[in-house]
């Protein structure tokens, strides 16, 4: 009943948060936790904060703009999945109410496995941030290694190369750089680890941080950070696939933003975030559960291979 309001384009963030709060969409805590909290955030009056539809709308018809690049569906416009269509909403709708120039969400995560169209969403993300965000925009990826933090950045090079040349001709791209046409303070880089000079000296506006639980020194994401202190709409963009390493800043924040979601921290809403994984204590081998941990099951991963890869991992001591 309330969600009629929104356009098409934006009921699907809409529609998957209450399915999921329902119970209609299987989900882990972490994602059913999130949903209501978008809800709630949406929803609510005597916030410094308001949802503002047309800002989300605005990245949403971006996406219009840009085609798979790999694929069976090269060539092909990005079609986004409602989660996707939710995380992007979840970022861009919440605005200062004061000033809805002025994003509200400044630190994000997306967790979900490999082949959930992580890299797509970052790519468009950055090419997004480059063109309509702060002016002099700097967007960086980091990873653990240059080819990592390179998979995202040749994404949304190819995305650009495959736009509309009118579209096109609003990005400059070089080898290892895109800038924004008419603002040669702007640029988007792949940065690495193993480059010493990581972050100093930078003024990012959009850092990317790429299989974020596989980087443990702090430092390189702590240097971004501080380097965000004077924009005005900072995005620190977390992406990883599931992990192990504790002693990461990212698991750090990770565990903050789950202490948010569960009430234990006080929660000013700059955070947001979908985690997809399974439960403890669910039974990993049962097929019924996977769909918590992969929501593109049956989109981009098909239960087959999720059933190959479990047998697979079952026949392992």
């Amino acid at each position: 009943q309330k969600l009629t309001r929104y356009s098409t384009l934006l009921n699907p963030a809409f529609q998957y948060a209450a399915a999921v709060t329902r119970g209609d969409v299987l989900a882990c805590e972490d994602v059913h936790l999130a949903c209501q909290r978008f809800l709630d955030m949406a929803e609510r009056q005597d916030a410094a904060y308001e949802f503002v539809p047309a800002k989300a709308e605005h990245v949403l018809k971006f996406v219009q703009f840009c085609k798979h690049v790999k694929g069976p569906e090269a060539g092909k416009v990005i079609s986004l999945q409602p989660f996707q269509v939710l995380f992007l909403a979840g970022i861009y709708g919440f605005r200062d109410r004061k000033d809805h120039a002025k994003r509200w969400v400044t630190d994000v995560i997306l967790y979900v496995p490999r082949k959930s169209g992580k890299t797509t969403i970052a790519s468009i993300i950055a090419l997004y941030e480059l063109m309509f965000g702060d002016a002099g925009a700097e967007v960086f990826n980091l990873a653990t290694n240059r080819e990592q933090a390179s998979i995202c950045f040749d994404s949304s090079r190819a995305i650009v190369e495959a736009m509309d040349p009118s579209l096109a001709a609003r990005f400059q791209v070089f080898r290892s750089e895109i800038k924004k046409a008419g603002d040669s303070t702007s640029t988007y880089r792949a940065l690495s680890r193993e480059n010493r000079k990581t972050g100093d000296g930078k003024n990012p506006s959009c850092a990317i941080i790429d299989e974020a639980a596989q980087i443990t020194e702090r430092s390189n994401i702590e240097v971004l950070h501080s380097g965000m202190g004077a924009r005005k709409n900072p995005l620190r963009l977390y992406l990883t696939t599931a992990s192990f390493t504790r002693e990461t800043k990212f698991f750090e924040d990770l565990s903050y933003f789950r202490s948010l979601l569960r009430g234990a921290a006080d929660d000013n809403c700059k955070w947001f975030g979908l985690l997809y994984s399974i439960d403890p204590g669910d039974e990993w081998t049962n097929p019924d559960i996977w769909g918590k941990a992969n929501p593109m099951l049956g989109v981009s991963v098909t239960v087959e291979h999720i059933a190959h890869m479990a047998a697979e991992a079952s026949a392992k001591p």
